[in-house]
Formats: structure tokens, sequence, C-alpha cells
């Protein structure tokens, strides 16, 4: 009985509204309709010396009356017509490294974003790791976890483009074509463990990555992207990451590491005596 009631009470709200989205379109389509036959006989009027006089009203009082009822109807049942959505706002900010425009967006989102799925806070963590931007990041962070979704770092997350696909974020942000040391700062001071091992199994940690040399802002200079990823390799130390790790080939990031200088040495990117000066200085 109360499920009939509750139905029949829908059915009818749903009939009025319909009813009533009907009766504002025709209004404005009887508006829009006098405006054009006023307009294309004002010549002949002038002619005959008549004015409108209260005829004007009409299709204004029309207008007044149907354009705040559709757009009423449009926003309740047809949002995406009139707007991005809430998270396609703040991944805008993300792409344009706008810090104060994507703080907007959050804050306009009015709890509209999710932790985790599509076009969730996850999915902005990693975007802003995606575009190295350490400031858009940690305002990401900082948001959800006001709004009680703090965005755990330490399991993976799928890559929005990608999603079968997943990582720690951490070792997304290593993997970039060059690592933002900043962008790991603030994903080591939110809790992100440097020792979190790829999902592919490989045994892959941070660390073991960063040891396999990165790019710097100089790249064309061999010896700046060695001190850049002495550098990282460093952070990453600093922060807790176990040195001793083995991947899945049993594998250390050292023996990455005197790899790495290996290659450079052979192709003449840095002297041989070099490689053990910087051997001796990398915590490794």
């Amino acid at each position: 009985m109360g499920f009939t009631l509750l139905f029949s009470a829908m059915m009818a709200l749903g009939v009025f509204f319909l009813v009533v989205g009907f009766v504002a379109l025709g209004c404005f389509v009887a508006a829009t309709v006098l405006s054009i036959v006023f307009f294309l006989r004002r010549k002949r009027r002038a002619m005959q010396g008549k004015r409108l006089g209260w005829l004007a009203a009409i299709p204004i009082a029309l207008y007044a009356v149907s354009i705040p009822v559709l757009i009423f109807l449009a926003v309740a049942f047809f949002p995406g017509l009139y707007s991005s959505s809430d998270y396609e706002s703040c991944m805008n900010a993300i792409v344009s490294h706008d810090e104060a425009r994507l703080r907007c967006a959050l804050e306009s989102s009015d709890g509209s974003i999710a932790l985790s799925g599509e076009g969730s806070y996850e999915s902005l963590v990693w975007e802003a790791v995606s575009y190295n931007d350490a400031e858009c990041l940690r305002v990401v962070l900082l948001w959800a976890e006001s709004q009680g979704f703090a965005v755990d770092l330490n399991r993976p997350i799928p890559d929005p483009d990608r999603a079968d696909e997943e990582e720690y974020v951490l070792l997304a942000a290593v993997q970039s074509p060059v690592v933002s040391c900043e962008l790991l700062r603030v994903l080591l001071e939110f809790g992100a463990d440097p020792d979190c091992s790829s999902v592919s199994g490989s045994g892959t940690t941070p660390l073991h990555w960063v040891a396999r040399g990165l790019w710097s802002p100089d790249s064309s200079n061999a010896y700046a992207c060695v001190d850049y990823t002495a550098g990282v390799i460093a952070l990453l130390v600093d922060a807790g990451a176990d040195a001793e790790v083995l991947d899945a080939q049993g594998l250390a990031p050292r023996d990455y590491f005197e790899q790495y200088l290996s290659d450079l040495a052979e192709n003449g990117g840095i002297s041989e005596a070099d490689t053990d000066v910087v051997l001796n200085r990398v915590p490794l």
C-alpha cells in the first residue's frame, strides 16, 4: 500500500513537471513568434502611425515566465547541458598549472568528487603527478583530507587514461621524464612509502627505478644528469628507502646505478675516474 502511494505520488510529480515544462516551452515559443511578427511589421505600423503600446508587454511577460522555469528544469534534470563537471574544472586547472584556480574549483565542488574511481580525488592526484605539479598535488591532497577523503598513497591508483592499469603513485612519479624533487617531497610528506614495490611483480622500488639514471633539467650534460640522479637517490634514502632491497632479478639499486655509470663512461659521457667518485658519495 505504502509503495503504491509513493509510486503514485512520484508519477503525479513527474506529470506535473512535464506539463509545466511544456507550458513554459509553449510560452517561450509564443513570445518568440510574437517578437518576430512585431519586428517584421514595424515599418507598416510606422507608416500607419500605429504603436504597439501595451502589446509589447505580452512577449516580455511570456519570456519572464518561461525562461526561469526552463532554466530551472534544465539545471534539475539535465545538468550536463549547461556546465562542465567539477572534476573537469579541477583537471583544467591542473593542466594549466593554476593552483589558485584549482583551489576555487575544489571549493565549489561541494562534495561532488569521490575518493576513488573515475573522476575522483585519486585521479586528480595521478594527474597532478603526471603534470609534475607539486603545488597542485598539495592542494588536492590537503582538500581531500579536509573533506574526509584522505588519499591513501600506499595503495595502487588506477591511471585515469588506462583504467585497467594501476601503480603506486610514488613509482609513477619517479618514472616521469624529468622527476620533480619537490613533487616527491610532497608525496613523502603525505605518507607515501619510499619502499613501495611495483604491482607488476618485478620487485622494482622507486630507488631501483631512479638508480637506472634520470634526465635532469640540463639533460644535454651527462654530469648534470648524474648529479640529479644522485640527489634524488639521496632524497629517497633520507626518507627511509631501503638501499639493500632486491628486485625479482636479485638486483639492488646499487647494481643498477653502477651499470648506469658504466654505460655513461663507455659512451664518453663521464670519465672512468669520476664513476668511483660518484659511487663513493651516493648512499647506496
